[in-house]
């Protein structure tokens, strides 16, 4: 009797060691309703419930067919997930139709149709997201801490017409949460959404190291861009276009520094770049801005940094080559606040045209309490504004004695024009600058 327990007690032995439900996840998989084997699992349900029940030994990869997956997907923290392990679900490359996964919210506490719920490392690829809701229909949302994320060429469906409300959003967050790592969102379409890419982070030390958004076609009712606390932007090559009157596209709080190059910005009465950062002291900001194609009301590139003694200002920059389309009541083309470039490296703002046919306040370049900053081979034109208060040009500064001394800049080699009667250059304090013209 004692031979046979111990022969049966093997035998379970063997089976548990031995079987899928209990191996961790290693290598290629399916997802497929109508697929067979151990390798295949039927929803993204079942995928997952293996993935936390398993937990992982290596990089996994779920191909997942064509076809319409009706369910809310939730990915959890996943054992074993690192930088090597990673995480993907993708269309399968063999599809010859899109891979759609749809879900219908009822209200706020189910709002996604895809969640990422405190994991790491996982790549979502070559989907099409979907929602099936009306009052609701959030696509991606991410909770908790969510560590190096890559979307990449996905398709977002959304159903947001022309509300503003985060209930329609692209990408979002629910709180609390924290992006943290590297996050890349590349090559997604996102179509009838009120938020496109709005990443959270809460704090510098809390947050993203880096956050890289590029080659994205965002059609937006409200915001494009808000990647928030993410220390390195970097934004190129993105097309975000107002689906309504306007769009915004936020930069919040870059710790190191800010790349936005090569995107097409038609944001109607909106910002095309709206960037703002409270690094401490100790830090060095900087701005590279080149090559974007920018039609906005208000903005068309606002840089500003706090304006206290306790934060680093701005310390070097490029904003070069951009052309902004300017239209509404008051507008800014560029506006650049609190920088301290070294003499021996200026920020250089040059080769931008500058365009704008508001009808009140109007300021075509205007940089506040700068110090060293070039600005040359610009073209600015404002054929409309203010008598009073369309100005091409307009410099000026705080009076403050506990911040940097602003001066030092130099406007050579312009063609500035203001055709609406206002000021074709305007120094409004005697701290703004020690202006050099050549």
């Amino acid at each position: 009797m004692k031979n046979r327990t111990l022969r049966w007690l093997g035998v379970v032995a063997f089976v548990a060691l031995t079987s899928p439900l209990f191996a961790q996840l290693s290598g290629s998989y399916t997802i497929d309703p109508s697929g067979t084997g151990t390798n295949n699992y039927t929803s993204f349900t079942s995928a997952i419930s293996a993935l936390s029940t398993s937990g992982v030994s290596g990089a996994v990869t779920f191909n997942v067919k064509q076809g319409t997956y009706t369910e809310q997907v939730t990915i959890p923290a996943v054992t074993g997930a690192s930088a090597t392990n990673k995480i993907t679900f993708q269309a399968d490359p063999t599809n010859t139709s899109a891979a759609t996964v749809t879900y219908s919210p009822t209200g706020t506490t189910d709002n996604w149709t895809v969640r990422l719920n405190g994991c790491n490392d996982v790549t979502i690829k070559g989907l099409t997201i979907t929602t099936g809701g009306t009052t609701y229909g959030r696509l991606v949302d991410h909770t908790g801490n969510v560590t190096n994320i890559s979307l990449l060429d996905n398709t977002f469906n959304g159903v947001a017409g022309t509300s503003t409300s985060s209930y329609f959003a692209g990408i979002y967050y629910t709180s609390p949460s924290e992006a943290k790592g590297v996050w890349h969102v590349e090559g997604n379409t996102m179509n009838n959404i009120s938020y496109g890419v709005y990443v959270y982070g809460s704090s510098y030390t809390t947050s993203m190291d880096s956050i890289f958004i590029e080659n994205n076609v965002i059609n937006t009712s409200y915001y494009g861009l808000y990647p928030r606390y993410a220390k390195y932007q970097k934004v190129h090559g993105n097309t975000v276009n107002a689906l309504g009157t306007y769009a915004y596209n936020y930069l919040y709080y870059p710790l190191y520094g800010v790349d936005a190059q090569n995107n097409t910005m038609n944001c109607g009465t909106g910002y095309g770049f709206y960037i703002y950062t409270s690094a401490p002291t100790g830090y060095s900001p900087y701005l590279i801005v080149e090559n974007n194609n920018i039609t906005a009301g208000t903005y068309g590139i606002y840089a500003s940094c706090a304006g206290t003694s306790t934060y680093s200002p701005w310390s070097a920059a490029s904003i070069k080559k951009n052309n902004i389309v300017l239209s509404g009541t008051t507008n800014y083309g560029i506006y650049l606040a609190y920088a301290n470039f070294p003499s021996s490296a200026p920020g250089v703002i040059e080769n931008n045209m500058i365009a704008s046919n508001g009808t009140g306040t109007i300021y075509g370049y205007y940089p506040y309490h700068v110090a060293n900053a070039v600005f040359q081979h610009n073209s600015i034109n404002v054929s409309a504004g203010s008598l009073t208060a369309g100005r091409a040009v307009y410099l000026n500064a705080t009076t403050s004695t506990s911040y940097f001394t602003a001066g030092g800049n130099v406007l050579k080699n312009n063609i500035i024009v203001n055709a609406g009667g206002g000021y074709a250059l305007e120094a409004s304090s005697t701290a703004a600058a020690e202006l050099s013209r050549r």
